[in-house]
């Protein structure tokens, strides 16, 4: 079914106009009443004093929205979320932060499957970013297994994810030679 302009020209002030009176019934702060504009009501004293204390503490673990770890970055995020990786790749632990927060120390440590710390790392966040990167190389060094990454804001463990090493492409064998 063709309408052609004059049709959709037609349509569209039906639309419009159906809009215009809906949104004049509708008069959500009483421009049109007979009274005039509502007006505020005045809140009690109680509730006022309660609301404009800011004494509120947020939790270390509040303040992260997510850990991601990944090998790739579009547009300073990370992609390609991941759990395992290669030896000789890199990757990196990227941390959103839930704003407001203040300024902050993040570490994000890396530990084996013993509880040995491998890897530590540690940065100051200011209050005004949003997320921080911890780039990491997962060298050959790093025995293939499983691992996992601590991320502590202010001494404060906030998240623990587990990614596994797998042998690289390069990886050289050890061969052991008899009497």
């Amino acid at each position: 079914m063709k309408l052609g302009d004059r049709g959709l020209v037609a349509a569209m002030l039906v639309l419009i106009s159906g809009a215009i009176v809906l949104e004049r019934s509708i008069d959500v702060y009483g421009q049109r009443s007979p009274t005039g504009p509502y007006e505020l009501q005045a809140m009690n004293d109680a509730t006022w004093q309660k609301m404009k204390v800011n004494d509120t503490k947020i939790d270390e673990q509040d303040k992260l929205l997510s850990m991601d770890i990944g090998e790739f970055m579009i547009a300073g995020l990370v992609t390609d979320f991941r759990k395992s990786f290669k030896q000789g790749t890199r990757l990196f632990v990227q941390a959103n932060l839930v704003p407001p927060h203040g300024d902050l120390y993040l570490e994000c440590n890396l530990y084996d499957s013993n509880g040995i710390c491998v890897q530590q790392t540690g940065r100051i966040v200011t209050r005004d970013q949003l997320r921080y990167t911890f780039s990491y190389n997962i060298s050959d060094s790093l025995i293939p297994g499983d691992y996992q990454f601590v991320m502590r804001s202010n001494a404060t463990e906030i998240a623990r994810k587990t990614i596994t090493v797998l042998p690289g492409n390069n990886q050289s064998k050890t061969v052991a030679l008899g009497n």
